[in-house]
């Protein structure tokens, strides 16, 4: 007897290989889209060394958060010197352990705590970029007062900060200090995985 199958049983396929397929295509799809974006990103930002690091604490967010993945371009400062507003790679001590934070004033500012937990940076309050996406930690700020001594940066020197500024070691506490030019490694450029997916791509501003 020859065994006979039905016309809608015939071209099945079992529902797992069916899932597998649909996975790996959408794994594809998703890798060709974060290809795309990084191609296009490393063109307008004209990096052409750049290097991934994880971050290990929430210092920095919600700009970039915990165990978030970033993209620094490690020849951002071949040709100029880092900028108020430009989040860096650097190590501290010298040739010690990496960080990322912001540059918030550069050599000859004048740089003081201001009212309501603000930071003045020649006597302007220092304003934080709009949030990317929507970061998966808890960023509320704190009641703690923002302190530390008013002064001047020296040349070619930086004073540099966590956005998340009741979490963070940075410039203000004594023993840190200012980030010299020669240990700056690089600026962070995009994050290119994050526990949320809001988050990936998002520039780092």
């Amino acid at each position: 007897m020859i065994p006979v199958s039905s016309a809608s049983s015939a071209g099945k396929q079992p529902a797992g290989r069916t899932l597998i397929t649909v996975l790996i295509y959408l794994g594809a799809a998703v890798g060709l889209v974060i290809a795309a974006v990084l191609i296009m990103f490393f063109r307008m930002t004209k990096s052409f060394e750049p290097r991934a690091f994880r971050v290990p604490s929430d210092s920095m967010c919600p700009t970039i958060c915990l165990n978030e993945r970033v993209i620094v371009g490690m020849d951002a400062f071949n040709a100029r010197a880092p900028e108020r507003g430009d989040v860096i790679l650097f190590t501290h001590p010298p040739g010690g352990q990496r960080f990322l934070k912001r540059v918030v004033a550069v050599g000859g500012d004048k740089i003081a705590p201001g009212p309501a937990n603000t930071i003045l940076v020649n006597g302007k309050a220092v304003a934080w970029p709009d949030v990317c996406g929507e970061p998966l930690r808890n960023t509320a700020p704190s009641a703690e007062p923002i302190t530390f001594l008013a002064l001047t940066v020296p040349k070619d020197s930086f004073f540099v900060v966590g956005d998340n500024l009741n979490q963070s070691l940075d410039s203000r506490y004594e023993g840190y200090g200012f980030v010299q030019r020669d240990q700056v490694q690089g600026q962070a450029l995009l994050i290119y995985w994050s526990p949320g997916r809001s988050r990936i791509g998002c520039p780092v501003r």
